[in-house]
């Protein structure tokens, strides 16, 4: 069983138009797995995400919403397994319609390719942790990961800045104040994900997606990231399954408040929301060759 690799990365912030297309920098390998971290920015809003090569991106729980001054925004992360991939980058786009005569929307992403994520059951597990007044370091709570060498995979919201990976994880990318950070877990166990921030206010979700055998590892090439770029980010490559990432050095967000926020009734609206996106991904996901067996545990916030 070989480590997950991270293989290139494309980030998305304050995307206004919809649907918003982001491209990769480079075309993907057939067979690996596209993780997209969304920041669901209003309860008024319902999100699908699609790509140029009809891939199905299934959500791995409902929205985790926010609580007090980030009330408006949600941690919501896809998975597309054994992806079709050809000669031109996959170009994934997000769309949002209002519902209730809501306010308009944006994008705001991080999208990932991944190579030797286990295609029939890719998720392992999943945990949120919400803080409104908690202090400064963000928190998910703990999942436990049933197989060895899971990529540990966490996506953190901020109302204002997101300041550092928590211990045992390496930085990846930041999307406005919001953070995306990573590490493999080498043996099954007990696990949570923290990142340090400056906002009471916060709301964190870790995934634990299952690395899969050697013949299903996929064509990924770690580290295949642009380091510098803005839009096409991180030095992505794994060290050894006992040591996590090599995610290169720390990079800090600028000052960034939220602004524009609707708050008000957010639970019983973005329930509402992630039904219809639901709906709208296991479509999408029927109209094509079965090839996803899904299974995720998750908690609600």
């Amino acid at each position: 069983m070989a480590a997950p690799s991270l293989v290139q990365n494309s980030d998305i912030n304050n995307g206004a138009t919809s649907p918003y297309t982001r491209h990769f920098t480079a075309p993907s390998d057939a067979g690996n797995t596209v993780i997209v971290a969304l920041n669901v920015q209003s309860a008024w809003l319902t999100y699908s995400v699609t790509d140029n090569y009809g891939n199905a991106y299934l959500p791995v729980s409902a929205p985790v919403w926010g609580q007090g001054a980030l009330g408006c925004c949600a941690v919501s992360i896809f998975v597309a397994t054994g992806i079709d991939a050809g000669a031109g980058a996959i170009a994934v786009s997000y769309a949002f319609v209002q519902i209730d005569g809501g306010p308009n929307g944006s994008v705001e992403a991080s999208q990932w390719e991944a190579a030797g994520i286990d295609l029939a059951n890719p998720v392992d597990a999943f945990v949120a942790g919400v803080g409104v007044d908690g202090g400064t370091t963000m928190d998910s709570g703990s999942l436990v990961t049933t197989s060895p060498g899971d990529l540990l995979f966490a996506w953190g919201l901020s109302f204002q800045n997101t300041l550092d990976a928590g211990p045992g994880y390496a930085f990846l990318s930041n999307v406005g104040s919001d953070i995306v950070e990573g590490a493999i877990a080498a043996t099954p166990g007990t696990y949570s994900a923290a990142a340090v921030t400056n906002s009471p206010a916060w709301v964190i979700g870790l995934v634990a997606f299952r690395a899969a055998a050697v013949a299903d590892a996929g064509a990924g090439d770690a580290g295949a990231g642009d380091a510098g770029a803005a839009d096409a980010g991180s030095d992505a490559g794994f060290g050894d399954a006992g040591g996590g990432l090599d995610g290169g050095p720390v990079r800090t967000s600028p000052t960034h408040d939220r602004v524009g926020c609707d708050c008000a009734s957010g639970a019983s609206r973005g329930a509402l929301a992630w039904w219809a996106l639901l709906g709208v991904a296991f479509g999408r996901l029927l109209q094509r060759r079965p090839r996803v067996g899904y299974e995720a545990s998750h908690e609600t916030d």
